[in-house]
């Protein structure tokens, strides 16, 4: 399983928010631009947080397989 960093700055851009902006009070927006780049992972707490504030399912940002899983809420 790995994470989207695709889907992530999709979701992002889709809300009109920067990466700041999608950072602020939950991480830094350095996790925020290595996970959007790099598929980086943050803990489970930071990608809960990014989830609820982009109003995203978990599964809209992992894919296994290489196959995408997951929508919107």
């Amino acid at each position: 399983m790995r994470l989207l960093g695709s889907k992530v700055k999709q979701y992002r851009k889709q809300k009109n928010l920067s990466q700041q902006e999608l950072a602020d009070g939950i991480c830094t927006q350095a996790t925020v631009s290595l996970m959007e780049k790099k598929d980086k992972i943050p803990s489970i707490k930071i990608i809960l947080q990014v989830c609820r504030r982009l109003n995203v399912s978990l599964g809209g940002y992992l894919s296994r397989s290489g196959k995408w899983f997951g929508r919107a809420v």
